[in-house]
């Protein structure tokens, strides 16, 4: 364990490998000290000149716009020489001296010991990777609070938590004039710290937590706010701690919380983000990837490495100011940028021959995109958890809240290529570029970027077609994903919710059947566990799209355990969209043009489609999914398009069983904030 007073420096472009070392799967870092093989590595291999965007054209074409720095790697003892300078220009680098360790572990192991300082780079600041390790019994983690590790010294298991703590701070004008976001733009930046401690042996269904503190706050812009936080992985019979307003009480400021779950069966790419408002527009989310165990076969080689891109639209206004845009009523502007981590340059480097693989996830408030690289095939093997059959594309659309992960073969001569994401069915079509470097390559980019699809629905649709299961692949469970024949269940109900954007009180809102959905200053969970009344309607919003004028309310679709229901998202308007449910994933049934009807069902794929968490809907169409309700509790079906979400694009499932078991559902959380007409009231 590291002792008080180690120090530990963790630099950004040697991140990934250090938490592959804290999987098993690299050298170890143990301790309070690395390994020999990681003492001299620092942050100068990979990096590369800021991209210049200001050439680029419609045509989708630069010239000379990347740069790279030779020569040998800098020597970590001079960054931190430097660092303690306090020269923070464009942040490049920022040093955090953690005030305190707020944390707590729910077991029996000892409570950390440590202070330290940390360094890490600002083209980290907005993607941060984060593992689990995938458990039969579900591992327990807390994606938007702390990542939870598991690794192996000698004959022990050893855990650990890599702990997340947010503040908010003001960007001084002089310290952002090479920003991507422009000048005095508020951003989140993450603390982080690493711990370790060894346990003998460990149990199935270990118990574990990480703990949010909210400090006082130190700039303007975070006085007052509330924090709520979610993420994109499934939660086991636990919607207590879901995260969202529906859920949840929001963590109030200069206070803590924290969270305690098991995640449902999974592995796979996810990523997490702050709930409330608009704190996902200041950069507030990462990734979270999900490893299988040593034991669960995966259907393809161990990648040379993995890379995590976060990628999605950009607004150089504030979050705040985007609030105020949707509280008054209109709609947010186009977005000024698309980055991939939080950058408009990035580099990921790799030796010929060899295969990587890249994780993919689209961070964005509004937009899809489409990603490629330049002169090479991407082989897609995982898509939100499952195990996919494993077609080649040269590119690949991403719609708003969706994962995936592709493995790249780095078999082209040696130089440097483009990586590419440009937004689709957008007018204008907005383009961030990064680098795929091979190593000892002396041959920068250059030319014209690789040309993908602008508006092509039909071609998107198609490929989204392709996506199958492959049915003989494992997922988190040692069975087959092809074990459960969901195409020979019959349907139990079946619910068509038609999206729309109507005028109410001559405000912009969202709707679904007309039902335009605000959150109550009670969490619906709370209201229903303590039987409170007036919170929420179960009859406001209808099982099919009726005529009328749209109108609030807080509306909840009520259903029962064990059902096997089909869902049809209609969309008839000229936007895409794009649909999320928590706490459970659902397979894909099919997508179609124009009006579904019961003869739609002709064209679904039962045997062999793959089940996800965020489906896409294509403007004037439909798209159908079927969900097997297993996962008792309140859960949030909303709009991943965040602007829809926030004006009332969304709504709650209520997944009931009459008989209280905890093989359905767990207990409320001791430590279980109350607030609204929740005041006051105990279990």
């Amino acid at each position: 364990m590291f002792e008080r007073g180690d120090k530990v420096q963790i630099w950004a472009s040697n991140q990934q490998s250090i938490l592959l070392d804290l999987l098993g799967t690299g050298p170890r870092t143990i301790k309070g000290r690395p390994a020999q093989a990681n003492r001299n590595k620092g942050p100068g291999r990979g990096r590369s000149k800021p991209l210049r965007r200001d050439d680029q054209t419609k045509a989708m074409t630069t010239d000379g716009v990347m740069g790279r720095v030779h020569g040998s790697r800098r020597d970590p003892r001079k960054d931190e020489r430097e660092s303690r300078k306090g020269q923070f220009s464009c942040i490049d680098r920022i040093l955090v001296e953690m005030e305190s360790l707020e944390m707590e572990i729910l077991s029996t192991l000892p409570r950390p010991r440590a202070r330290r300082s940390q360094y890490f780079n600002s083209d980290q600041l907005m993607s941060i990777l984060m593992v689990a390790l995938a458990s039969s019994v579900e591992t327990a983690w807390r994606g938007s609070m702390g990542s939870f590790y598991l690794g192996q010294e000698g004959s022990e298991m050893v855990f650990g938590i890599l702990m997340w703590r947010w503040n908010f701070i003001e960007l001084m004008s002089g310290d952002v004039h090479c920003l991507p976001w422009g000048e005095g733009y508020s951003s989140f930046v993450r603390e982080r710290t690493y711990m370790d401690s060894p346990i003998k042996k460990l149990p199935h269904a270990h118990d574990a937590a990480a703990r949010l503190t909210r400090p006082e706050p130190r700039l303007a812009g975070f006085n007052g706010s509330r924090l709520g936080w979610t993420e994109f992985a499934r939660l086991r019979k636990n919607s207590w701690q879901d995260g969202v307003l529906g859920t949840n009480c929001p963590i109030p400021p200069n206070s803590n919380f924290t969270y305690k779950f098991q995640t449902k069966d999974q592995i796979g790419t996810y990523t997490y983000f702050p709930s409330t408002i608009m704190h996902k527009a200041a950069g507030g989310f990462g990734g979270l990837n999900v490893y299988a165990r040593s034991v669960i076969p995966v259907p393809y080689p161990k990648p040379a490495q993995d890379f995590t891109l976060l990628i999605g639209d950009w607004f150089k206004t504030s979050h705040k100011a985007l609030q105020q845009y949707l509280d008054s009523g209109k709609s947010l502007p186009f977005p000024d940028d698309i980055l991939i981590n939080g950058q408009t340059h990035s580099t990921f480097s790799g030796d010929q021959g060899k295969t990587y693989m890249f994780r993919i996830s689209n961070v964005g408030l509004s937009t899809s995109f489409n990603f490629r690289i330049e002169g090479h095939k991407m082989k897609l093997v995982e898509v939100e958890g499952s195990h996919v059959i494993q077609n080649t594309y040269d590119s690949l659309d991403v719609h708003a809240g969706q994962s995936l992960s592709i493995l790249v073969t780095l078999n082209q001569p040696v130089k440097d290529y483009y990586i590419v994401a440009s937004t689709r069915f957008t007018k204008q079509v907005l383009i961030a570029a990064a680098v795929l470097h091979y190593t000892n390559s002396q041959t920068p980019v250059s030319g014209p970027l690789p040309a993908g699809p602008t508006y092509e629905i039909h071609w998107s649709m198609e490929q989204a077609r392709t996506l199958r299961w492959n049915l003989t692949a494992n997922a988190a469970r040692p069975n087959p994903q092809g074990s459960f024949h969901y195409g020979n269940i019959t349907t139990t109900k079946t619910f068509v919710f038609a999206n729309s954007a109507p005028l109410i009180n001559g405000k912009q809102r969202y709707a679904v059947n007309r039902v335009s959905y605000i959150n109550s200053d009670t969490p619906l969970k709370l209201a229903d566990y303590f039987n409170i009344p007036g919170v929420f309607s179960m009859d406001s919003i209808q099982s099919i799209p009726s005529e009328g004028p749209a109108f609030l309310a807080t509306s909840v679709v009520p259903v029962s355990l064990h059902d096997f229901i089909e869902v049809v998202f209609q969309n008839n308007e000229n936007a895409m969209q794009s649909w999320h449910l928590d706490g459970y994933d659902f397979w894909v049934a099919g997508y179609g043009s124009g009006q579904w009807t019961s003869d739609s069902r002709k064209a679904y794929n039962l045997h062999d489609t793959l089940t996800r968490h965020t489906a896409q809907v294509y403007p004037n169409s439909w798209t159908a999914i079927l969900i097997s309700l297993d996962n008792q509790g309140m859960w949030n079906m909303r709009s991943a398009i965040w602007e829809r979400q926030y004006l009332g694009n969304q709504f709650y499932l209520r997944v009931f069983n009459a008989i209280h078991s905890l093989a359905n559902e767990y207990d409320m959380p001791t430590n279980v904030l109350l607030c609204g007409k929740a005041i006051g009231r105990h279990p």
